[in-house]
């Protein structure tokens, strides 16, 4: 009942009324049961009780409701539009409305939580990375400087080791302040025309080496073209395809392959698709595959070097370029990235 909580102070002030009529009755007035005047004083209950309630009703809504909705209204982060009279017969509005912003900081709070699980999980992958290749680099130089520095088949080999632990130390203090500049804004994108098969091979050519060490495969298919046109960043493109076909190798299989595949459509958009049939990624896994230092398995393939930042680098450059990026995978049959470009529209020079 919307006057509930206004009818019961006015039935108890009308009991107390009716009871105080009766006490003056039988004490100032000498009436006794028989002689008191029970039908007027019902009138005047009544009559009281109609008065009561229509008073206390009107400063109910004039003094409380509306000026907690006025209250409301102000401290809401939604814009308030002060030409509008805000009225209410009783506390529903306010109700209705603090519910709405329960659920609001309920869910501000869940986020919070899960952004500080995440920070604690990136601090704690970060410190391991961090650690291995340092640990590595402390025991090879104690080491040589224990008397192995004087061994000549010993002291290169592990200066050598000790290199390539720098070398991954930099490799991820260079892609984490990559990924600060894109989240600060300092990073820009500079977009131009260029041929993206022609960076695709170019990427090829740079990756062979490893291709070859592991028997590898590589099939690109050109979609019969020698010329597709994009408007992108060719650098950070670059960077793109680099970055996933040296994942692709790092995670695929001895002689196994990986294929480079173009696809047009309609939306004046270029799909580029890179297959492997490597180890696969659990179904479990795919939505943060692209999380910083998340790594599907967490010893695997350690030794082979990067920085565990390479797929959260390539879903910054792709987001900056806003467009998409997908992984289609499964565990123990391989993976597919794919990624979409604009292509080149003669109007896109003008931009």
């Amino acid at each position: 009942m919307k006057n509930k909580p206004i009818i019961l102070p006015v039935i108890i002030i009308s009991i107390i009324f009716f009871i105080a009529q009766v006490i003056i009755g039988f004490l100032y007035f000498d009436f006794t049961i028989n002689s008191f005047p029970w039908h007027l004083s019902i009138v005047y209950n009544t009559g009281f009780f109609v008065f009561s309630f229509l008073c206390i009703r009107f400063f109910h809504n004039y003094f409380i409701v509306n000026k907690i909705s006025e209250i409301f209204m102000d401290v809401k982060s939604n814009p308030i539009s002060y030409n509008k009279n805000y009225t209410s017969d009783d506390v529903q509005f306010i109700t209705k409305n603090f519910q709405q912003i329960y659920k609001e900081r309920k869910d501000e709070i869940e986020n919070l939580k899960d952004r500080e699980l995440f920070r604690k999980d990136f601090i704690g992958n970060l410190s391991h990375e961090l650690k291995t290749p340092l640990f590595s680099i402390q025991g090879y130089i104690e080491t040589l400087l224990d008397g192995a520095i004087d061994d000549k088949e010993v002291n290169i080999k592990y200066i050598k080791r000790a290199q390539k632990s720098v070398e991954r130390l930099a490799y991820i203090i260079e892609d984490l302040d990559l990924i600060t500049k894109f989240d600060s804004g300092a990073e820009t994108i500079k977009k131009t025309c260029f041929n993206i098969i022609e960076t695709i091979n170019n990427v090829i050519d740079t990756l062979e080496p490893s291709f070859k060490k592991r028997s590898i495969s590589l099939i690109f298919d050109q979609t019969k073209k020698k010329v597709l046109k994009v408007f992108a960043d060719e650098k950070k493109i670059h960077q793109v395809l680099l970055n996933l076909m040296s994942n692709s190798a790092r995670y695929g299989v001895d002689d196994g392959t990986i294929e480079v595949k173009l696809e047009e459509n309609e939306n004046s958009k270029v799909i580029v698709n890179i297959i492997d049939n490597g180890l696969g990624i659990p179904k479990e896994d795919l939505s943060r595959v692209f999380e910083r230092f998340y790594r599907v398995e967490k010893t695997r393939n350690r030794d082979e070097g990067g920085s565990g930042l390479g797929l959260s680098i390539v879903k910054h450059i792709i987001d900056a370029h806003d467009e998409k990026i997908s992984v289609q995978s499964e565990d123990g049959v391989g993976s597919n990235f794919s990624f979409s470009l604009q292509l080149f529209m003669p109007d896109d020079i003008k931009q």
